[in-house]
């Protein structure tokens, strides 16, 4: 096995004291050969008779030898740096190889130990290399597999094969959407006094609508990209519109009329039927992928119904929410059938990226959806950890659905690989009883008793609705904080 054209070469230097490093550097050695490093070894390899300054050099200027690995401890670094002892002798024959080396790999510094400074003993003529921490025992396995990677260049995180430039990027015209000074319009009437301007919304929304038809795929058989990156690059592109319609909603929840609550749904119910429309045009020019062609629709709708259910929680627009989640919307099936949807309707699954982009480019990500969309929150005032926080609400109140109505209703929340904050703002608030009497209409009880009552239920069948994987869910009387709520 030893002589295999593929098996990597190593030489070890190190301190023969204490003698517990000793020891540990002979079992790092054996396992190493276990796993198939042919390892160089004073104890083993130095005999009698060798001249040691001979030995040394060749094992430092061997183009053979693969790897040189520095065991620094106290000892080892206190006797390099003051060229004694073996250790001396291997640093005046190692520094000028380290320095001259050009491809900084072959010389490898593995620390044992820190000082009370915490500062690492390491040589001088190493400071500045990256090495790798061996000091703690709790990570030992982790680290000798990140050593043991190294050594035969199988790293745990590889580049991905390089993608194209958006087209955003090389289009010699800014994109312009035909909403871009509607929302200007809005914020002076607003200013002015003017309260009677349902008749402005009415016609951003309608603009709204008429840019995102700029971006249909009209014929996917005649371009030459992969449909996953015509989706990528609608889908980037059509930020400058979601960022226009947060803002027109910001605006307009300002309005405390009856009607912006019915507006609200409107325009989500329209996007289902907006869907419906351009799948049946895509049906009827017979595209091999005809549903994955909407994808950048179904992505950026996703992104928008978190963006206005965010919204609505940071300004305790709990009127509009309530009424946003708890009516229906009317979708039409792929036969044509029309069926009543809840919201969950919203929570898109993007195939095209998740599947298709995801495997073409060899990106391993969890959610390539999630991780797109955490790369474009980029605005201050709806941080994407708030995003992440009202994807998590979504689903428990869908869980308060299925528990109400027995069906199988249920938003999965794709952020939560993100979530490393099991508080919900909004549920911790509700410790205080006015705060939740604002709120309790989300979760279809009249008060805190009737709310925990709910929760046992809930939490009876909560298996049946979880699927953890690689997802952050906590339970729900966790998640609630079951015996603050309301206590306050």
């Amino acid at each position: 096995m030893l002589n295999r054209t593929d098996t990597p070469k190593i030489f070890i230097s190190y301190s023969w004291n204490p003698i517990q490093n000793k020891i540990w550097v002979i079992e790092l050695a054996n396992r190493l050969m276990s796993d198939g490093v042919h390892v160089i070894l004073d104890v083993w390899d130095f005999k009698e008779g060798h001249d040691k300054y001979t030995f040394m050099e060749k094992m430092v200027n061997d183009a053979n030898i693969k790897r040189v690995l520095m065991i620094c401890n106290k000892e080892y670094a206190e006797k390099a740096n003051s060229r004694t002892g073996g250790v001396g002798t291997e640093s005046m024959i190692i520094s000028p190889e380290v320095y001259r080396e050009s491809d900084q790999e072959k010389f490898i510094p593995i620390l044992k130990e820190f000082d009370e400074n915490n500062k690492p003993y390491l040589p001088t003529f190493v400071e500045s290399r990256k090495y790798l921490d061996f000091s703690d025992y709790s990570v030992y396995e982790e680290k000798y597999e990140e050593l043991l990677r190294n050594i035969f260049d199988k790293p745990k995180y590889q580049r991905p094969p390089l993608g194209t430039q958006p087209t955003y990027l090389t289009s010699d015209e800014p994109i312009l959407m035909r909403t871009s000074n509607k929302v200007k319009r809005i914020k002076n009437a607003l200013i002015a006094g003017n309260t009677n301007i349902e008749f402005l919304f009415e016609d951003y929304i309608d603009d709204f609508f008429n840019s995102l038809n700029d971006f249909h795929i009209l014929d996917f058989s005649e371009n030459e990209l992969p449909l996953d990156e015509i989706i990528y690059n609608n889908i980037m592109n059509l930020k400058i519109l979601r960022n226009d319609f947060i803002d027109f909603y910001k605006l307009m929840i300002r309005i405390r009329e009856n009607y912006i609550a019915e507006i609200t749904h409107k325009i989500f119910q329209r996007l289902i039927n907006f869907l419906n429309s351009h799948y049946e045009y895509s049906k009827l020019k017979s595209y091999t992928n005809e549903n994955l062609c909407l994808d950048h629709f179904r992505f950026v709708i996703w992104e928008s119904f978190l963006y206005v259910c965010t919204i609505l929680i940071e300004h305790e627009r709990f009127d509009i929410l309530c009424y946003l989640l708890k009516n229906k919307f009317i979708r039409k099936t792929n036969d044509g059938e029309k069926v009543v949807v809840d919201y969950d309707y919203f929570n898109f699954i993007i195939e095209s990226l998740d599947k298709s982009r995801n495997k073409r480019l060899k990106l391993n990500k969890i959610s390539l959806s999630a991780d797109l969309l955490k790369t474009r929150a980029d605005l201050k005032d709806l941080p994407f950890s708030d995003l992440v926080q009202t994807d998590l609400l979504l689903y428990y109140i869908s869980l308060f659905h299925i528990e109400l109505n027995h069906q199988r209703f249920k938003w999965f929340p794709q952020l939560s690989i993100y979530n490393s904050n099991l508080n919900i703002a909004l549920i911790k608030k509700a410790k205080s009883q006015i705060f939740f009497e604002k709120i309790k209409c989300l979760f279809y009880v009249n008060d805190v008793n009737e709310l925990k009552l709910t929760l046992d239920e809930i939490t009876k069948n909560e298996n049946k609705y979880s699927r953890e994987l690689y997802y952050h869910i906590p339970p729900i009387k966790e998640g609630f904080s079951y015996y603050e709520i309301g206590s306050i």
